[in-house]
């Protein structure tokens, strides 16, 4: 919302339009001096100008148009992230332009720069657990990420996993044969044991040997 106030004919109503379509009416003082507070707004581009009718005169007199643009929606966010040599990259791409990004990948804080008016880009080391030669991470890594738009709408604060394929980690090995055979014993406390969902036979000793077919 806005306000709005002018000068015009004395003891004049006073019509407000907006986009070309009647809004408020208002009446002018003696002096001719008008005021409206909290003239609502649409979303987007606001064409307003007003109009004076003087029953008197059967005259209507309108004023120059002015443009107020209005933006209360806050940004959503195309965010992608993908590895770049010792490097991972995070791009955020936003449905309009930008004034600021922020973000953080743990306890690191990524320093984000603008490409266009609404792409940003950070890029920073390749923590250790997705280096290669390391082990396979059991969790999904995660990008905190927030936007600010040119008029100062705030985008909420966003968690985005990811997952990085590591090239040569420490407890992968290549396998060529369609099946793939689990053996293995159980602790006496154990009643049963799965695999895949699927519940494995188990000896009188506890031990076990289970067969799956592997997905090309």
């Amino acid at each position: 919302m806005v306000q709005l106030s002018g000068v015009g004919p004395k003891d004049t109503t006073i019509q407000i339009f907006n986009n070309r379509s009647l809004s408020r009416t208002i009446r002018s003082d003696r002096y001719g001096n008008w005021r409206y507070t909290n003239f609502p707004l649409n979303e987007g581009k606001n064409l307003i100008y007003v109009s004076a009718y003087s029953i008197e005169q059967q005259s209507v007199s309108n004023s120059d148009p002015v443009i107020v643009n209005s933006d209360s929606i806050a940004p959503k966010l195309d965010v992608k992230i993908y590895p770049e040599g010792r490097f991972l990259v995070a791009s955020v791409e936003g449905s309009e332009d930008l004034s600021v990004v922020t973000g953080n990948l743990g306890n690191v804080s990524l320093n984000f720069s603008k490409t266009t008016g609404s792409n940003w880009i950070a890029r920073t080391p390749l923590p250790a657990e997705l280096r290669s030669n390391s082990q396979l991470p059991t969790t999904f890594s995660k990008i905190n990420l927030s936007a600010r738009d040119k008029a100062g709408n705030a985008s909420p604060d966003e968690a985005h996993n990811f997952f990085a394929a590591i090239t040569f980690p420490q407890d992968k090995t290549v396998h060529y044969q369609e099946n793939l055979r689990f053996l293995g014993s159980l602790a006496k406390e154990t009643r049963g044991a799965q695999i895949n969902g699927q519940a494995v036979a188990v000896d009188a000793k506890n031990q076990f040997a289970s067969e799956i077919k592997l997905k090309p």
